[in-house]
């Protein structure tokens, strides 16, 4: 009788773990995201800390006042060391303005190493062209935050204006005349860009990505005296979209 049953619970065990080869349980060793992952922008001239207050030399020798930058950075998505996609944020857009400082924007959580992070400069095309009416106030694309040319139906990827020195005496004070460029009006204008980021997001927490926008480099080699208005989407705000791509940067 006992061997009876000894066989029996063999058997039974043996139809188990074949049922198990059958069936394997997959093992989960990937933890759902959880570190979340913000960038902070901090303004530069050059290696300096910007100072709103103080007068600049562009590279082409003028002397300029910048009293305004806002930019859409739009779209982010992280990858690692291989190339392959940590994350993406398909749905997020950041309006990145000189007014806020070294302001902590959420990108969104992570789980995993982050090598570079790409995103693009301006907005896709679809978004681009959708009714800012249909966001809420306090959301990027809202039309309150005066990024939107309703008669053209798109939005200003760029913003940059200023003073410079019109009257030739080397100050910029507030007789002088403004420069105003806005660039908009075409899908063209928008910049695919890369930073690199170098960090684990495996441990949860929290971490903030220090990018820094160099607005000696977003002016660059513009004319500004020369050109003091350009708004659309002309050689000058091509020009200064190919120069925010270079101008931002992970230190």
């Amino acid at each position: 009788m006992k061997k009876i049953l000894i066989t029996a619970v063999c058997l039974s065990l043996l139809a188990v773990n074949c049922k198990d080869d059958e069936n394997p349980v997959e093992e989960h060793t990937h933890v759902d995201g959880n570190t979340v992952v913000s960038a902070q922008f901090n303004w530069k001239w050059g290696l300096d800390t910007f100072d709103g207050t103080q007068t600049y030399t562009t590279a082409l020798n003028e002397k300029i006042k910048i009293e305004r930058v806002q930019f859409y950075l739009a779209q982010p998505y992280f990858s690692d060391d291989n190339d392959v996609l940590v994350e993406e944020f398909p749905a997020k857009y950041l309006l990145v303005d000189l007014a806020d400082g070294a302001l902590v924007q959420n990108i969104g959580e992570v789980n995993g190493h982050l090598h570079t992070m790409d995103f693009i400069l301006g907005l896709d095309s679809v978004t681009n062209h959708s009714d800012p009416a249909l966001v809420a106030a306090d959301h990027p694309l809202s039309i309150s935050n005066n990024m939107h040319w309703s008669w053209s139906q798109g939005y200003i990827f760029l913003k940059v204006e200023g003073k410079f020195d019109s009257d030739g005496d080397d100050i910029v004070e507030g007789t002088d005349d403004p420069f105003t460029y806005h660039c908009a009006g075409s899908d063209a204008l928008r910049r695919n860009a890369e930073v690199e980021v170098h960090h684990d997001a495996l441990t949860g927490g929290a971490y903030i990505i220090p990018m820094n926008v160099d607005l000696a480099a977003l002016i660059g080699s513009i004319a500004i005296q020369a050109e003091p208005s350009a708004q659309g989407a002309g050689p000058v705000n091509v020009q200064l979209m190919n120069n925010l791509r270079n101008a931002i940067s992970t230190p």
